[in-house]
């Protein structure tokens, strides 16, 4: 409860500051959403979708500027006052991604940063993505877009740089990899290295989320 406490607190004066948003592009993200997100998942408009860890929202309203039908989710209610204040009509809840349950499954799941996937992929990633993924249709998608330099390394202080075979071996459990590049869009394979990040999309088992 304590590390949660301490968590909303960073991130609250992260996004008080600006966070992220002041290096956004509006152009460059739409691009690197259609060309790297969009097309690989062939989400359609009228398909209901979900960013989980959203913060202020851009990505989101990037989207619903698409005409997608999206919500945006944090835990931060700084971050999503300022998602809900440059919003033109998406629609942004102040949840913790832990106990949040949805009114009806997703069609998609959009992730660009949480901490379950920054740091080891364990058996809590698993169980923490298993949940996720119980709010997906059968054949739903579930995104990760993540920084990583694919090393494996483990700096004190800072997110871990998991591998290839890591991202693989964690969503090989809960469904099927359709998809995996780094952030300059260059298809990836085991002992690959990339650019700036890592993108894995992951098609839902067609009979749920049950691990093989």
């Amino acid at each position: 409860m304590v590390a949660l406490k301490n968590e909303i607190k960073f991130y609250d004066k992260f996004y008080a500051k600006g966070g992220w948003e002041s290096g956004y592009n509006y152009d460059r993200v739409r691009n690197e959403l259609v060309n790297l997100i969009i097309k690989p998942t062939k989400w359609k408009k009228e398909d209901r979708l979900l960013e989980i860890a959203c913060g202020m929202g851009f990505h989101t309203n990037v989207l619903y500027s698409l005409g997608y039908n999206i919500t945006g989710l944090d835990i931060s209610s700084v971050g999503i006052e300022e998602a809900r204040a440059s919003s033109t009509g998406a629609q942004f809840l102040c949840e913790n991604t832990a106990h949040f349950i949805p009114s009806a499954p997703y069609t998609g799941i959009l992730c660009r940063g949480h901490s379950w996937y920054h740091y080891n992929l364990d058996e809590t990633a698993l169980n923490n993505t298993r949940r996720i993924f119980e709010w997906l249709e059968p054949n739903g998608i579930f995104v990760l877009q993540i920084a990583t330099d694919f090393s494996g390394t483990r700096p004190k202080g800072k997110i871990h740089n998991n591998t290839v075979e890591q991202y693989l071996s964690l969503f090989e459990k809960v469904g099927t990899v359709t998809f995996i590049t780094d952030w300059k869009g260059n298809k990836l394979r085991k002992g690959d290295t990339g650019q700036r990040g890592v993108i894995v999309v992951v098609k839902k088992n067609k009979d749920g989320n049950r691990v093989k």
